[in-house]
């Protein structure tokens, strides 16, 4: 332990050597406290850190039921929607100025087709399908190109943005201090023993951390950071905070780990004499010649090489979770199509019906009733 006071004004781990005599100097990155300036003596500066919180990001296994509709905000959808409303009412109008039946009996029949048909020609040409009719006039083929080349842009920008949401998996830190770490009851705060940490926590500004996050639980002081890091692999429950600018430096601290955004404390770190000491200013003298020269530099960069790198992953494969609203779209449609097809059924059952009571002749589907009246339209084909 680096040492912290207990009740009794004695001091535990390394403090507490130095303070009895049992040490003369602390050769690590002693942080500076009041309490410990009081114990012993502080060195010249020799490296400067930072505190955040370490937590584990637990996998995501929830299911996105708006994986498609993410990469286009609310007030886009609705621009788009407003875009096919237009070219469908453009498309309708010009169908019905450009070609029109000779017979006005018709007219009405081919007004209603159009309208139908109208919404699909508009999905068609945005999303790049094509139609199976010919657009044979200029003012249709100039709606078409319009809209073919509106399509191209929205199709182009929806298709990477859902891409990266796809593959790109989340690794957001639930949390970005310990105030809102404290709001999830869930979540465990792991530190160190006898660290700066336990004095900060147990502090009157941080108290309320210690008495909802630390004390209620046992396994939350740890003696080392191995322990700590170990809890936190193991449970996704479990944060810990530590040291930003040296957890970063193997593989679980940069990659596997994720730090909160805000930093709990800044801190200086020394090396600690005992108080009085006569060798405090001759290793002072000395470290200052040390910083001048650039060695200290050197040390460090020599010692806490830069964070780790994380390897590039080259893909990652998508779960049913990402893509499981296109399969309930799918689902939807069958369902819908076995509906509509159990509901012509029975109109079919009950015009069969109506028509032995009332010795009529009545057409078999919908379609050939639709087929009929354009097999009757000679004169708008030829045209």
């Amino acid at each position: 332990m680096f040492g912290s006071q207990r009740k009794n004004g004695s001091w535990t781990g390394l403090v507490g050597d130095v303070v009895d005599g049992r040490a003369d100097v602390i050769v690590a990155y002693l942080s500076l406290t009041f309490s410990r300036a009081q114990a012993v003596d502080y060195s010249t500066l020799l490296l400067k850190f930072s505190y955040r919180i370490f937590v584990r990001p637990s996998e995501d296994t929830s299911f996105l039921w708006t994986a498609y509709t993410r990469p286009f905000s609310s007030g886009l959808w609705a621009l788009t929607m407003v875009t096919l409303l237009f070219f469908a009412v453009s498309g309708w109008i010009i169908s019905l100025k450009t070609t029109r039946p000779r017979q006005k009996e018709l007219r009405r029949s081919y007004a209603l087709r159009v309208f139908l048909e109208a919404g699909l020609l508009s999905w068609a040409s945005i999303t790049q399908q094509g139609w199976s009719e010919n657009v044979d006039t200029l003012p249709k083929r100039i709606m078409f190109w319009t809209a073919y080349m509106t399509g191209v842009i929205l199709v182009a920008s929806y298709s990477a943005t859902l891409v990266s949401f796809l593959t790109v998996g989340k690794t957001e830190v639930p949390f970005d201090s310990v105030d809102t770490l404290i709001q999830h009851d869930k979540y465990r705060l792991g530190i160190l023993k006898g660290s700066v940490l336990q004095e900060i926590f147990e502090s009157d500004q941080f108290r309320y951390v210690w008495d909802k996050a630390i004390a209620p639980h046992s396994d939350t002081v740890a003696m080392s950071y191995g322990e700590l890091r170990e809890r936190t692999l193991k449970d996704s429950n479990f944060v810990f905070v530590g040291t930003y600018e040296i957890q970063r430096l193997d593989f679980t601290g940069a990659c596997i780990f994720q730090a909160a955004k805000q930093h709990i404390a800044y801190n200086d770190g020394a090396l600690g004499w005992r108080k009085g000491s006569p060798y405090v200013h001759i290793f002072d003298y000395y470290l200052g010649v040390m910083r001048e020269a650039g060695m200290l530099k050197k040390l460090k960069d020599y010692y806490y090489n830069r964070p780790y790198m994380c390897p590039n992953r080259p893909y990652m494969a998508l779960n049913i979770q990402q893509v499981f609203t296109a399969f309930l779209v799918l689902l939807i449609g069958m369902c819908a199509g076995i509906l509509f097809l159990m509901a012509e059924k029975f109109i079919q059952i009950l015009w069969a019906i109506h028509g032995q009571n009332d010795k009529t002749t009545v057409p078999k589907t919908w379609k050939s009733q639709r087929l009929k009246g354009q097999f009757d339209n000679k004169d708008l084909d030829q045209s």
